[in-house]
């Protein structure tokens, strides 16, 4: 997840708390976060963005690398919330697979908060000491299940209630802003063309448009300085 990382994209969110589904076009499939998701298996091992929606605090020149690490930790809290918090480590180096890291596990960590036990798909973030009025949605709506039934391959984030009607007739969220954002997220640091395709797909069976994801270099990269978690 590379999520909402600067205390202005938390404040922006706040000026507009309708962000999860209200926002939808009468054109647009309404999407909603996973009722259920095994959170601790999302929690297991670092997710690596494969392709991804541009976005104002994510621009083109930092689309490298980008991993995001969830972690449980019990003293890590937010501000007047006594829900599921998790710690989350977002990556990504600039210009290249071997340039300068724009985050690493000693950079600021934001807080994943599961404000809904009954929507356990429906995370929120911002930076931790903010409370739940500043946070954005970054909305879990589709996973990849493993052939063992239990792990997941993939995962499909987005960042509210896609309202953006494209070319293909699907819609997706605002790009280039704070607000919105599409990721697809693998296990594998370098995805098959099969896993690709499978979230892709997904995402066209949910009505979100894959016109506006760009793709996001992982060969070569080594991750220096980040928080990772293997998939073992």
């Amino acid at each position: 997840m590379f999520a909402r990382a600067s205390l202005l994209l938390g404040l922006a969110a706040a000026a507009d708390v309708s962000l999860r589904g209200s926002l939808a076009s009468g054109d647009c499939k309404t999407v909603s976060p996973l009722a259920e998701l095994n959170i601790t298996e999302y929690l297991r091992a670092t997710w690596y963005s494969q392709q991804q929606q541009l976005t104002s605090y994510q621009p083109a020149s930092e689309l490298f690398c980008v991993s995001a690490t969830y972690n449980d930790e019990p003293d890590r809290t937010v501000p007047f919330f006594d829900g599921f918090v998790a710690s989350t480590y977002n990556y990504a180096t600039k210009q290249n697979v071997s340039g300068e890291p724009a985050n690493t596990k000693d950079g600021m960590v934001l807080c994943a908060r599961q404000q809904d036990p009954k929507v356990q798909g429906g995370l929120s973030v911002a930076p931790c000491f903010l409370p739940n009025v500043f946070t954005g949605p970054y909305d879990v709506v589709g996973v990849g299940v493993a052939a063992d039934g239990v792990e997941y391959d993939w995962v499909i984030v987005s960042g509210g209630q896609p309202s953006e009607k494209q070319a293909d007739g699907l819609c997706t969220t605002k790009t280039g802003t704070y607000f919105g954002g599409l990721w697809l997220f693998t296990r594998e640091t370098v995805a098959s063309d099969a896993t690709v395709a499978a979230a892709r797909a997904k995402m066209a069976d949910l009505g979100i448009s894959t016109s506006q994801l760009v793709d996001v270099p992982q060969a070569g990269c080594t991750y220096d300085g980040a928080f990772i978690k293997p998939n073992a």
